[in-house]
């Protein structure tokens, strides 16, 4: 869609009332006018900002390290992957595609898409990969100047048959390492336990 396709569209939807949300409840305000505002509205919330930037710092072509236990004192499984980072739609979000050989199961195949939520002041984010046939919805909480992300992931578990959350911290020790803990609890026991940890490095 071109820039003046979804300027177009934008308007509509304030023009139709779609954008009702984007109102003050018992405007005065002329029509015409509360229509083109709310536009302007949607057009700045739009707008990629500091956060995006940081985002941007990731692009690139990276090293990963792997490790996984699969139960509580279980020992881990390590695996060498790599993985490569883009922005797309004019730097909005990232996209990263991994790639883990995990030896008789195959070569695991992921891609994150991630974003920053100018309306809620949260990044957001989605999983998927060639080994499950459900997709993983996060809503990340930043801190240290965005160095740090505390994510809380939905996913359909197959073992309860529900919906289950699971917990992430990514941390960014420097501008070339960056460090994913996974925390997820056991469908039957309900206790916490970690259940990876990846480092990626990038490639110089």
């Amino acid at each position: 869609m071109s820039k003046q396709s979804s300027i177009v569209l934008l308007a509509f939807i304030a023009l139709t009332g779609l954008a009702g949300c984007a109102s003050k409840p018992g405007s005065t305000m002329d029509p015409a006018a509360q229509a083109m505002a709310d536009m302007d509205t949607y057009m700045k919330s739009g707008m990629p900002g500091e956060m995006h930037k940081k985002m941007a710092e990731g692009v690139g072509h990276w090293t990963t390290t792997s490790t996984m236990w699969m139960a509580p004192n279980s020992p881990p499984t390590v695996a060498q992957g790599t993985a490569v980072t883009r922005m797309s739609m004019d730097g909005r979000f990232s996209i990263t595609e991994v790639n883990t050989p995990m030896g008789e199961m195959g070569t695991m195949n992921g891609m994150s898409i991630m974003g920053y939520d100018n309306v809620k002041q949260k990044f957001v984010g989605t999983w998927i990969d060639n080994m499950s046939s459900g997709m993983m919805n996060g809503v990340g909480t930043p801190s240290m100047g965005g160095n740090r992300i505390d994510w809380v992931y939905t996913y359909s578990c197959p073992i309860t048959n529900c919906e289950r959350t699971m917990r992430e911290i990514h941390t960014h020790p420097d501008k070339d390492t960056l460090i994913i803990e996974s925390f997820a609890k056991d469908p039957r026991t309900n206790e916490e336990m970690k259940c990876m940890r990846m480092e990626a490095k990038r490639k110089m």
